[in-house]
């Protein structure tokens, strides 16, 4: 009776937690029964509607919907087709912010493949640690990161699939331009659910190694959600990103929240202090997501905002 009770105890907490305002988790707040849906949705409807737009110093590079949800087609198919991903399967990236790197795990969620995304920012060990938990069965890095990754495998890799992103192809690499060939829609739109496994997030791990927290589309969407109905974005907003996206923030905030409510994205590579106005500016942000670090540099910068056209 007492492993039943602590049992139950134990879901009852679980499903507690899992309510928002008093509603279930079996009753879902998002419209849509996946990533893919909403943003194909949102294709349909607003097509050749700017996206996203990426900005590196003075590099730009803007897609519309359409143009991106193409891209990201052609990545899906060239995951399923020639790496062999199937829904479920564990999709790592080895990246920093970059339009390619939005585009792959768009593609990974298309197609109901989980997306373990790792920051380059983290100690060697940890790396390793991840992508073996994870139990990932492709990657996708960075060229200017490959030999930092090699170093840390060698020939006992046990990712089945490495895949280069850009820039001069490396040995046993395959490479991302190869998605090029692939169609530009997916035969089947419908790979994943509500229910699906998203995202696996880790931990600092400052208590012991990182842990990994996994998100269902049904989590990721949910919150997309709430943040549009809790700030009243239209399809007219754009939000501004200059934290990485390999966490939840500069992912699920800035970049999945936009295709929900219909609206852009400017990702930049990095933050910048005295980019970040002359950036807003020119591409008509009027969201930011930003942390007390970066509201300080900017303080410290002291840049005449009044000089410029924030409206």
């Amino acid at each position: 009776m007492s492993a039943r009770f602590n049992e139950q105890e134990t879901r009852r907490k679980i499903s507690q937690a899992r309510m928002v305002n008093g509603r279930p988790y079996s009753d879902p707040i998002p419209r849509g029964p996946s990533f893919g849906a909403v943003f194909k949705s949102q294709v349909d409807q607003r097509g050749a509607q700017t996206y996203l737009i990426y900005r590196d110093g003075d590099e730009r590079h803007e897609f519309s919907y359409a143009e991106f949800h193409a891209r990201c087609s052609r990545i899906g198919n060239f995951m399923r087709q020639e790496l062999g991903i199937k829904p479920g399967d564990r999709v790592a990236t080895f990246s920093y912010n970059h339009y390619e790197t939005v585009a792959i795990n768009f593609a990974a969620w298309m197609i109901g493949a989980c997306l373990v995304p790792i920051s380059v920012g983290e100690a060697d060990d940890r790396v390793r640690y991840i992508q073996e938990n994870a139990e990932a069965k492709a990657i996708f890095v960075m060229p200017d990161l490959i030999e930092r990754y090699e170093r840390l495998w060698g020939a006992e890799n046990p990712v089945k699939h490495r895949v280069q992103v850009s820039g001069t192809p490396k040995p046993g690499y395959r490479q991302l331009q190869e998605a090029a060939k692939q169609p530009a829609a997916l035969d089947d739109e419908n790979l994943a659910s509500l229910s699906s496994e998203a995202l696996i997030v880790y931990t600092s791990g400052t208590t012991g190694p990182p842990k990994g927290v996994v998100l269902e589309h049904h989590q990721l969407l949910a919150d997309a959600h709430s943040i549009s109905e809790w700030y009243g974005f239209k399809p007219s907003d754009r939000m501004q990103i200059v934290l990485p996206i390999h966490h939840v923030n500069g992912l699920i905030v800035t970049l999945v929240t936009p295709v929900y409510f219909g609206g852009g994205a400017i990702l930049n590579r990095k933050f910048s202090a005295s980019r970040y106005w002359e950036t807003a500016e020119r591409e008509g942000a009027t969201c930011g997501s930003v942390v007390p670090t970066i509201l300080a540099f900017l303080c410290e910068h002291n840049e005449d905002i009044s000089k410029r056209d924030l409206s």
